[in-house]
């Protein structure tokens, strides 16, 4: 799965004299040359797969969410402190570029969206993954979602629905 996201990402500096075979810049939509997996080892890929999802996907998720509790007010007292703390703990582990260890912090996020709250756990965990509850915090008609219901992240049409899921949370968070 990872390899597929290092597959589309690879960038194009990497393939050498291969690159003149096949256009100057790869975009999300262009395809690597058919024997690219003969030159390449899958070690290389995955490190490419895994460096994106760790920056497109686990370090946006934790950074938008500090924007979006830094302009969150709550009128419970405690709700508001609990979100404070959640700001100040992931902002502390993203700069370390470890924000899944703020992940116990995120609790308080239960008590205004649970579907949010599985999201945000998927997204920020070391290894992202796009937990179902995505599709029930938008609003869905789902009515039930499985804590075990996840897929990994492998495609740039999932890392587009994290980002389209983390510009709605505001929303989603406000109630």
């Amino acid at each position: 799965m990872i390899q597929r996201c290092g597959l589309e990402n690879w960038p194009t500096q990497w393939l050498a004299e291969k690159a003149s075979r096949i256009s100057s810049a790869l975009d999300p939509g262009a395809t690597l040359p058919e024997d690219f997996l003969v030159d390449h080892d899958l070690i290389g890929v995955f490190q490419v797969g895994w460096t994106v999802l760790h920056a497109d996907v686990s370090m946006y998720a934790a950074d938008r969410l500090i924007q979006v509790l830094t302009d969150l007010r709550n009128e419970d007292r405690q709700i508001q402190v609990g979100l404070n703390a959640l700001r100040i703990e992931m902002a502390r582990h993203w700069r370390d570029g470890a924000q899944w260890r703020a992940r116990d912090a995120l609790e308080v996020i239960v008590l205004l969206d649970m579907p949010a709250w599985a999201t945000l756990l998927g997204l920020i965990d070391e290894c992202p993954v796009i937990h179902a509850a995505i599709g029930a915090s938008r609003g869905s008609r789902t009515l039930a979602v499985s804590a075990s219901a996840f897929e990994f992240i492998s495609e740039h049409r999932q890392i587009a629905s994290v980002h389209e899921f983390m510009e709605a949370l505001p929303n989603m968070l406000r109630g």
